[in-house]
C-alpha cells in the first residue's frame, strides 16, 4: 500500500548518533497524475521525492543530476513508463525539454532515465523535495520513508533492533531483507494495487 502519510524527518536524523550509521536519505513516494503532453491524457505514476544533496539512486541518469533535482520546476522521467504517458524519450531527445503537468501543476522534464513498469506503477518520475512538496502539498519536514546506509561490516538486523529502541513508536525500522519479505507476502496475499511502502518506515541496510 502506498500511503500519503508520513513521519517527522527529524526522526531520520536521530539515527546519525549511532556509530554504525554512515548516511541517511529522506525519501517520499506517492501516486500522482501525469499529463501526457501530446494527448492530454492523465495517468497515475509513482512520484518520488529525494533531496538533491542526499540522493539514494544508483542510476547514473538520476545520481548525476543534483542540478535538476535542486530546481523546483524540474522532473526526471522514466522512459520505461507506459506509453499512455507519452513518448517522453523521443520528445526530450528532439527538443531538450518537455513541458507538462503533474497533479495539474506545470513541470518541466529536464532529464530521462530507464527503470520500467512494475505491478504497482506504470510510470515513475523523480523530483527534488521542494518540488515534491509543491506538487503534493506534503508539509515540509515530513517524509514517508527513510533510507539508512550502514558502515561496512555492520550487522543490519542488530542495527535495526538497536535503532528501533531509541526511536519513537511512530516509525518502524526494517532491514532491506525484511522489507523484501514483507513485500513478497503482500503480493502473495493481495491484488496488485500498490506498493508495500508504508508511512512511518525506516530502512536500514
Amino acid at each position: 500500500m502506498l500511503s500519503p502519510g508520513g513521519f517527522p524527518e527529524r526522526r531520520l536524523y536521530q539515527v546519525l548518533s549511532d556509530p554504525e550509521v554512515e548516511a541517511i536519505y529522506p525519501y517520499n513516494i506517492i501516486y500522482a497524475k501525469w499529463r501526457n503532453p501530446e494527448s492530454g491524457l492523465k495517468t497515475d505514476i509513482a512520484l518520488v521525492g529525494v533531496q538533491a544533496s542526499k540522493n539514494p539512486f544508483l542510476l547514473p541518469e538520476v545520481a548525476s543530476r543534483p542540478d535538476a533535482l535542486a530546481n523546483a520546476e524540474n522532473v526526471l522521467f522514466d522512459t520505461g513508463s507506459t506509453p499512455d504517458c507519452g513518448d517522453i524519450g523521443r520528445l526530450f531527445t528532439r527538443e531538450g525539454k518537455v513541458e507538462t503537468e503533474i497533479n495539474g501543476q506545470r513541470i518541466r522534464v529536464d532529464g530521462i532515465f530507464s527503470m520500467g513498469q512494475t505491478l504497482a506503477a506504470y510510470g515513475h518520475a523523480v523530483v527534488g523535495m521542494e518540488t515534491y512538496q509543491r506538487l503534493t502539498g506534503l508539509p515540509s519536514g515530513t517524509i514517508n520513508l527513510g533510507l539508512i546506509r550502514l558502515a561496512r561490516g555492520a550487522n543490519a538486523e542488530e542495527a535495526a533492533r538497536r535503532l528501533q529502541k531509541v526511536l519513537p513508536e511512530d516509525v518502524e525500522v526494517l532491514t532491506r531483507d525484511e522489507l523484501i519479505r514483507r513485500e513478497q507476502t503482500y503480493w502473495q496475499n493481495n491484488t496488485p494495487v500498490g506498493f508495500i511502502v508504508m508511512a512511518g518506515m525506516i530502512l536500514a541496510n
